[in-house]
């Protein structure tokens, strides 16, 4: 019964904070990509950089 009250009174308070549009989420645009597809794209700075850091003993 607790649960239950707890969460209708969550769900009049506005649920997780990460899902309004506060001041301080107005300007956060995340990607809708998929983790798979960002790092495919920037696989080749990655890759350079990680070289780079062997041979620096970085």
């Amino acid at each position: 019964m607790l649960s239950a009250f707890r969460r209708k009174v969550g769900a009049l308070i506005g649920g997780f904070e990460a899902a309004q549009g506060s001041r301080r989420l107005k300007g956060f645009q995340p990607s809708r990509a998929h983790v798979n597809t960002l790092i495919a794209a920037a696989g080749s700075d990655i890759t350079a950089r990680a070289r780079y850091l062997v041979r620096n003993n970085g």
